[in-house]
């Protein structure tokens, strides 16, 4: 029997979790995917002994604490049983970002749909650090979503890359998505003035790329010249109605060297959900 795809959404009840939550939700009945919703808490390390050596308001607002927190993890997940999606619930303690890449390896999550805020860079605490620091030492693909986006129901996505043949495996967790998912897939490289390969190698490369996918997953492969590498794709997605940009999390360091861009001037840049693929 076929394994149900599975998507993690790690929520600390903002209005930018709960956008990346209703892209879950969405995601999740496009492919008939169970969802995980998690929250992690930040609590006094020793607060178990805070209140046992306290007197009795301090109990009883810890507890309040407690049952204010379960309320609203309880109704994000009410909210996935109302869209008829299959939802498990939890609950994590002081363990920060290493929660959700911990919960996601031992839950065999596919994907993790997280929150960004605005147009002008990733910010907060859950929805900022966080998901830096999963695109960037996590082991599953992070959707990237944004507070401002439109009602998430996708159906392009686009890959840019390099296309060099040593990240050829890691294409396969996006042919994987789109296929779940029902999306066309574009392959796409961009050129800059920085960063350039000539047309007959970088077809050569493509073509590696393409033999991986099923027939009729990849519906287009362009080869986009452009000054900035983020104007580029803006231009490209518009033109092509993209729903979905997806790159490898190449590591900071290199990233420069092989797009002309990283994982964070992507997001930052574009209005639409960016699907980050860990670099292994």
């Amino acid at each position: 029997m076929e394994s149900v795809y599975s998507i993690l959404v790690p929520t600390d009840f903002s209005g930018a979790a709960d956008k990346a939550l209703e892209a879950g939700i969405n995601l999740a009945r496009q492919s008939k995917a169970s969802l995980d919703v998690l929250h992690v808490e930040d609590v006094p390390a020793d607060w178990v002994s805070l209140v046992e050596n306290s007197d009795r308001n301090l109990y009883l607002s810890i507890n309040q604490r407690l049952d204010r927190i379960r309320d609203h993890l309880g109704e994000r997940v009410q909210r996935v049983r109302d869209a008829s999606v299959v939802v498990n619930e939890f609950l994590e303690f002081n363990k920060g970002y290493r929660a959700i890449s911990g919960h996601a390896e031992n839950r065999q999550n596919d994907l993790i749909v997280m929150g960004a805020h605005g147009i002008g860079g990733i910010q907060g605490l859950m929805i900022g650090s966080y998901t830096q620091k999963l695109i960037h030492s996590g082991k599953v693909p992070v959707l990237v979503v944004k507070k401002h986006d439109p009602p998430f129901w996708p159906r392009k996505i686009v890959f840019v890359s390099d296309f060099d043949e040593k990240h050829r495996e890691r294409f396969l967790a996006v042919h994987d998505f789109a296929q779940k998912m029902g999306l066309e897939v574009h392959l796409l490289s961009v050129n800059t003035p920085s960063v350039f390969t000539s047309t007959g190698d970088m077809e050569e490369r493509m073509a590696g790329y393409e033999a991986l996918a099923a027939k009729g997953v990849i519906t287009k492969s362009s080869i986009y010249n452009h000054i900035h590498f983020e104007d580029a794709l803006r231009e490209y997605c518009e033109k092509h109605e993209v729903d979905i940009v997806s790159m490898i999390s190449y590591k900071k360091r290199h990233a420069w060297r092989v797009l002309g861009s990283t994982v964070q001037g992507v997001i930052n840049h574009l209005n639409i959900p960016v699907l980050v693929i860990p670099e292994l």
